[in-house]
């Protein structure tokens, strides 16, 4: 649905209506109620109800004063379920180690603090997650969202402004798993989450995934961290956070410290796609060259460890820019489907590698 400042608009989920005043993002308009007041709206709660909505655009043309609500992917859940009548839905037979991540979406990816970020709760499992989700507002929690995600969906939690980064903020989630037939219970799941704005303005901060359609920053819900540097993040002053925003773009990927391709054992083989781990001599290749031979590598050990029985095998492409990520997941849709893709280890591996599981 596309919405331009002008329209005449009515709430779904409430009484009345009013005059769109301006587009904050694809997702959110500012709306001029009939007393007067402004107020920020999801797109997908107004109808428009003037002749305007008949105008249409080409797919060419960009209008920052038009908001489109953009199509996502079926794993997007619009609404909470009920649970009565509870059935459970979205099963994938492959999916038995149950993951649950907190997703930031920047509405716009040059500037991610500045334009806001869309926050979303990531249910990766075959479980239905019942769900609390709040902010610690100094000695209290305020409660933001709560209800039932199904298996293998996504919930739209909050947008996050700018105004929002201006104390580190920290949230609460509180999960509980369940299954209509399992046989043991998983355990209840709470996990505090403070976001260093410093992390989304590193290069890499968000990557290509198999949830979102765009670029992602994903924290695992239940995988607690320990990594001494991120304990160390946490007492990082707001100081510290204006100065990395100015220097934007600054920050360069340390070289990797892996080594060669290793193979381990039967059961887990690891390979470095890294260009200068596969290549002795770079020079004169162009990047597309150099991605042609990490695909072919890619390919290559995919075929072996397929050949050879092995139970689960990780790429290590690191995070840069996701170009390499991206064709990776692309080649695994088009020649390895039947086997599941997702992040491996993030303590070992940051956002830096996948793991595609062979066999159980």
């Amino acid at each position: 649905m596309k919405i331009r400042i002008g329209d005449k608009v009515k709430f779904l989920n409430d009484i009345g209506g009013g005059t769109v005043v301006s587009i904050e993002s694809s997702k959110m308009v500012n709306v001029e109620n009939e007393d007067g007041f402004e107020i920020p709206v999801m797109v997908n709660e107004l109808v428009v109800s003037n002749a305007m909505q008949e105008a249409d655009l080409s797919e060419e043309e960009e209008d920052e004063n038009v908001a489109i609500e953009e199509e996502e992917d079926w794993r997007y859940q619009e609404e909470l379920p009920d649970l009565k009548g509870f059935v459970e839905i979205n099963v994938q037979e492959d999916n038995l180690d149950p993951e649950y991540y907190m997703a930031l979406i920047p509405n716009a990816p040059e500037s991610p603090i500045h334009k806001g970020l869309q926050l979303f709760l990531v249910n990766d499992s075959n479980h239905t997650l019942l769900f609390h989700f709040s902010k610690q507002d100094g000695s209290y929690y305020e409660t933001i969202e709560t209800g039932t995600l199904e298996p293998n969906m996504r919930f739209n939690l909050m947008e996050m402004k700018e105004r929002d980064f201006e104390k580190k903020p920290t949230f609460a989630f509180q999960v509980i798993p369940f299954r209509k037939r399992n046989q043991e219970l998983p355990p209840f799941l709470h996990r505090e989450i403070a976001i260093d704005p410093v992390k989304l303005h590193k290069k890499g901060a968000f990557v290509s995934n198999e949830f979102f359609t765009k670029d992602a920053h994903l924290i695992r819900l239940n995988e607690a961290p320990t990594n001494e540097v991120e304990e160390a993040l946490e007492n990082i002053s707001i100081k510290e956070v204006k100065k990395a925003i100015r220097e934007q773009g600054d920050l360069k990927r340390p070289k990797h410290m892996m080594g060669a391709i290793v193979s381990q054992n039967l059961d887990l083989k690891e390979v470095d796609l890294h260009i200068d781990a596969l290549l002795d001599n770079t020079n004169g290749l162009s990047k597309s060259e150099m991605l042609r031979h990490q695909i072919e590598a890619f390919n290559k050990e995919m075929e072996s460890a397929i050949k050879d029985k092995i139970k689960r095998i990780i790429f290590i492409h690191g995070k840069g820019n996701g170009t390499l990520k991206t064709q990776l997941y692309k080649e695994h849709r088009k020649r390895y489907i039947k086997y599941k893709i997702q992040d491996a280890s993030f303590q070992k591996y940051g956002y830096g590698a996948s793991l595609i599981i062979l066999r159980k």
